[in-house]
């Protein structure tokens, strides 16, 4: 039926497709048509997932932030559930500052800086970490924190003294 039509088709392809037809009764029309998205651009993560990941970034490690984008009804760029790989992988791909650097940044301690600080062994200080006499900060999945300062008042300095 089409060839009953058309005469021909003339395709140009540059920042978008533009296809000339000409029918048989001598018409002419051009059809300007949008490139289809390359094949890696259909499994962009949304850029409110990458924003809202970068928030959470502060606050909660990479199994935490996928658990929450899970319950908030949120899919990868390819349709799948979050999980701690994938939100590892947005945080590359986009170079988001890592939860460690941030911690760092307000100010969070290593265990080896705090028994430093305290004249005390690393072991003590993780063991304080555990039983909650100082504050810990996880970083990451697989139990590396980092440690709230003491604070100079605090009797853990005055037992130094």
């Amino acid at each position: 039926m089409i060839r009953l039509l058309i005469d021909d088709v003339t395709l140009t392809k540059n920042d978008q497709i533009i296809a000339n037809v000409r029918f048989k009764g001598g018409g002419q029309k051009s059809l300007v048509i949008p490139l289809p998205p390359k094949g890696w651009q259909h499994a962009l993560t949304d850029p409110k997932v990458v924003e809202l990941v970068g928030e959470l970034l502060s606050h909660h490690n990479y199994t935490e932030i996928a658990n929450l984008l899970n319950k908030r009804g949120y899919k990868s760029g390819s349709g799948h559930k979050f999980n701690r790989k994938l939100v590892g992988g947005i945080r590359r791909n986009y170079n988001l500052k890592t939860r460690y650097a941030r911690l760092r940044n307000t100010g969070k301690l290593t265990a080896e800086e705090v028994a430093n600080l305290l004249g005390v062994t690393i072991q003590t200080v993780r063991k304080w970490g555990k039983t909650g006499i100082i504050r810990t900060y996880p970083y990451n999945d697989r139990n590396g924190c980092l440690y709230e300062h003491p604070g100079v008042n605090s009797p853990l300095m005055k037992k130094r003294a």
